[in-house]
């Protein structure tokens, strides 16, 4: 692992340079002060939903290529890297 040094502020953490999985919770400012949710996250998920109603309104037979079929990576967030569409 590696840590940056931003993350090590002196005598700002317990055990700073060892990964403890017990360590006890502590307020970060980076990460917000308790339950932190993207401002952002709202008007996001609205354009995403913007784009995909407009791209099905002018192609009304959107299809996937099946001959590019999508290859899923990834452990945590797995999804696919491309999505290749026929369009009609």
């Amino acid at each position: 692992m590696r840590w940056g040094s931003a993350c090590l502020p002196e005598g700002g953490f317990w055990l700073p340079g060892l990964a403890v999985s017990f360590r006890p919770r502590q307020v970060n400012i980076a990460f917000g002060t308790g339950r932190h949710f993207c401002a952002g996250h709202a008007f996001s998920r609205a354009l995403i939903r913007i784009a995909i109603e407009d791209l099905l309104q002018r192609f009304s037979r959107l299809a996937l290529d099946l001959e590019r079929p999508p290859e899923f990576r990834g452990w945590e967030f797995r999804a696919p890297r491309r999505l290749d569409v026929v369009l009609f």
